[in-house]
């Protein structure tokens, strides 16, 4: 049976070049995996509340088993959010996977919260 996968496109700025770009990659990655695309989320700005609230019933009742991003910034949310949304996601049986940060599960996220910090004393930076 072929795996079926959500794609979700978001552009903070909401520029159309780069959503078509985004979803031009998704769209090859999947292809190249042979999953199925069931649906395509196209956001600008903030994800909304309603994107997700699609994502977690179509989770819920089985339509998809990957969903597939460019990467872990396209949530836009913050860090516990972030991770209550992936737990949810994969206890309903489907893989979160980005093209930049890899597969993200609630074990790798706190390594990719803390990528995200950058320290800088003077004009030395660290980390």
């Amino acid at each position: 049976m072929q795996k079926r996968a959500v794609l979700l496109c978001r552009s903070e700025n909401g520029s159309q070049a780069e959503l078509v770009e985004t979803m031009g990659l998704l769209s090859s990655y999947a292809k190249d995996n042979e999953w199925k695309v069931v649906k395509i989320f196209s956001e600008t700005g903030k994800l909304g509340n309603l994107t997700l609230w699609d994502l977690r019933l179509m989770a819920k009742h089985k339509e998809f088993e990957y969903l597939l991003m460019k990467d872990f910034e396209t949530f836009s949310m913050p860090p516990d959010e972030s991770m209550e949304e992936v737990r949810y996601l994969i206890e309903n049986g489907v893989e979160v996977r980005t093209l930049n940060d890899g597969n993200l599960t609630c074990e790798s996220l706190p390594a990719l919260f803390r990528n995200r910090f950058k320290i800088f004393v003077g004009k030395r930076k660290y980390n």
